[in-house]
């Protein structure tokens, strides 16, 4: 492929902005400013890559221990809506860390994909080369609409998309089960299946990896130093604050490493079935995505062999499948129940809008949206009816439906219009519709979606310029101001920035409860996103930045010992050391904990690694990890850029409104 001024060139230190981070992550923080630094030091990093090349050839140490140093630290834990009900932990590694993956990655690149390849038995989703060496940066006619409101893209828009490696074979469950595929195996077999395994990622035990490496599982001592499932073993412990109970959870990397653990349990599968004289292709088929297992056969009888032949392979490496998750039925087999009746409602929203091919016949001006009356009340009785009869399926009617509203309004980035000049009103009555059908799920994902509607909203309406929008906006807030009030912070993050982007403050009640739930969440990321929020008024910006203060100049005295990167005050250093609005006693105080950390002469890997991030981190620039500086462009927009520009680096031109992205539901 040749090279093109719009296209991004790949450099291997992409991985850091594609697969380190979960998605759900403040639009602020970012591995962006490091990743540009590190640009300016390749000579050094080369160096060090040709020493762990070199120390990896000679066998002596396992990688990143005793002379590769000390690589340890603790990542960030923060909590997100999993479901409607319950909330998961994910995990954002220190930078470090990330290097730590970089560097494996570097090391190990073929011997993974070859493992990954050659164990592809059952699954649908595993990882090769990408072939692609360039990422499109902007594509046809969003380019212009996107320059004209955000300058700053670049990028950007690479962080969190996952797409260093090429997924095979389907990128998401929905993609396999509306494929020819899964249509085929309804046909051809009679029973169907469903299973999964119990918390996957929980509950991998670091040190199974190593277990792979001899058929018995028990006596790995005889393997090479830098067998990769050794070294896999020491990486997932370097990352995780040196525990080997649990992977953690939002990386991309994460998923290709549990990949490999249940690869190799897939394959004794298949051979112990052999053994029973089932065949694939045959007598069953099998598909795994993830941690969720799909199987076709041509008896009950079978299925019952297939899985507690399943649950006695993964018994081995300490897994175990979930009893309650259980699904069998007949063939042909219907697993969203709930999508008929959805897409009936979606149905009617989408008739809001003109249809492309529509406005192409029509003369004079074109507006997206229709002139008819909005039955506002009806569809949102007939949306709680339809929630009432699938709760269970809630998040996906709620991302389905918020689907179907972005993807009609997004049509002004193909050069239209959304409202009549005079009929700018009926905006707040798709707002409101909007704002309603997120409250029963405002996860981070549709929070992304809600923003992304009202910048494009923004280009007509003007909403931080017109007085009488503005004080429509803020009061649709303000109404629904119980959504901020009860549900998860870390899901609204980005709120805090659009709040400030757009001018709009929440009543002094509803900031008193997030005030509290900052000092109960504990995360630092959360706080500063918060303070940027308060700069609405001088006031309780100063109030805020008091009780902030407070706080950090308690989590820098609670650093104590040699081992400051496994404790997670250092994330309040790594978030807060380039902040404006505290105190240059603080932080001096906190550049002081980080020169502590500087080797001189720095003589491990580890210790040549930390200080390149020392360096980064003393520079005292307003973009650090995070970015201080926003307020040169606008981060709503920025937003909206990448909500729309992940879904293409992640090859979902063809997506269908009820998938989801994210850490963990893609």
């Amino acid at each position: 492929m040749g090279k093109s001024k719009n296209n991004i060139e790949r450099n291997p230190l992409d991985y850091l902005l594609t697969d380190i981070m979960p998605v759900e992550v403040s639009e602020l923080f970012s591995f962006g400013k490091f990743y540009e630094f590190l640009l300016t030091k390749q000579s050094i990093l080369d160096e060090i890559i040709d020493e762990m090349r070199q120390l990896k050839a000679k066998n002596s140490d396992i990688p990143f221990t005793e002379q590769w140093g000390n690589w340890a630290t603790t990542p960030l834990k923060f909590g997100i809506l999993k479901g409607t009900q319950a909330t998961r932990e994910l995990n954002l590694v220190q930078p470090l860390a990330a290097m730590n993956i970089f560097f494996f990655i570097e090391c190990y690149q073929k011997e993974i994909l070859d493992i990954l390849e050659e164990n592809s038995c059952f699954s649908i989703r595993y990882h090769r080369k990408n072939s692609n060496l360039y990422y499109k940066q902007k594509n046809k006619r969003i380019t212009h609409y996107f320059e004209k409101l955000s300058k700053k893209i670049d990028r950007g828009i690479l962080q969190q998309t996952g797409a260093y490696f090429k997924i095979h074979k389907f990128n998401s469950v929905s993609s396999f089960t509306n494929s020819r595929l899964w249509r085929q195996c309804n046909f051809k077999y009679r029973n169907f299946a469903k299973v999964d395994y119990k918390s996957c990622f929980d509950s991998i035990y670091t040190h199974t990896y190593k277990w792979c490496i001899e058929k018995d599982t028990i006596d790995s001592k005889a393997a090479k130093n830098t067998n990769t499932y050794i070294v896999i073993d020491r990486i997932l412990q370097n990352i995780n604050g040196r525990s080997s109970n649990g992977l953690i959870v939002g990386p991309e990397f994460s998923r290709m490493i549990a990949e490999i653990l249940l690869q190799h349990i897939d394959v004794e599968v298949k051979r112990q079935l052999t053994q029973s004289e089932l065949l694939v292709g045959q007598d069953y088929r099998i598909f795994r995505y993830v941690d969720d297992i799909y199987i076709f056969s041509n008896s009950q009888e079978h299925t019952d062999t297939i899985i507690k032949t399943i649950e006695t392979a993964a018994r081995t490496y300490l897994l175990q499948l979930n009893d309650l998750k259980y699904f069998k039925s007949d063939t042909p087999v219907v697993l969203s129940t709930w999508l008929g009746k959805t897409r009936a409602l979606s149905d009617r929203i989408a008739n809001l809008f003109y249809r492309k091919h529509e406005l192409h016949d029509m003369e004079g001006d074109k507006y997206l949206l229709k002139n008819g009356y909005i039955a506002l009340d009806r569809i949102k009785d007939d949306f709680i009816y339809l929630i009432n009869e699938y709760p269970k399926e809630q998040r996906y009617i709620v991302s389905f439906m918020l689907s179907t509203l972005l993807n009609n309004i997004s049509g002004k980035k193909d050069g239209y219009m959304l409202f009549k000049p005079d009929k700018c009103g009926r905006a707040y009555v798709l707002l409101d519709l909007t704002m309603y059908i997120y409250s029963f799920c405002p996860c981070f994902e549709h929070t992304q979606k809600v923003i992304s509607m009202i910048v494009y909203m923004d280009d007509e309406l003007h909403f931080t310029e017109n007085e009488l929008n503005h004080k429509k906006l803020s009061n649709l807030f303000r109404r629904y101001a119980f959504i901020f009030e009860k549900w998860n912070l870390n899901d609204l993050c980005n709120w805090f920035i659009f709040f400030y982007d757009f001018k709009i403050s929440l009543v002094k009640s509803t900031e008193s409860i997030i005030e509290d739930k900052l000092v109960v969440e504990d995360n630092p990321i959360l706080w500063a996103n918060y303070l940027i929020y308060s700069r609405y008024f001088d006031e309780y910006h100063t109030y805020i930045c008091n009780k902030l203060e407070k706080l950090l100049k308690n989590k820098i005295e609670q650093m104590g010992g040699t081992e400051i990167l496994l404790q997670k005050e250092f994330w309040y250093v790594l978030i807060f050391i380039n902040c404006p609005y505290i105190s240059g006693t603080l932080k001096t105080n906190m550049e002081t904990k980080v020169r502590a950390l500087i080797k001189t002469p720095a003589t491990n890997l580890s210790s040549r690694t930390i200080n390149l991030i020392c360096d980064f981190l003393l520079q005292r620039t307003s973009n650090l990890f995070y970015y201080w500086g926003y307020y040169h462009f606008n981060t709503s927009k920025q937003l909206t850029f990448r909500t729309y520009q992940r879904t293409l680096f992640k090859q979902y031109k063809s997506k269908r409104s009820a998938e989801l992205y994210g850490s963990l539901d893609t």
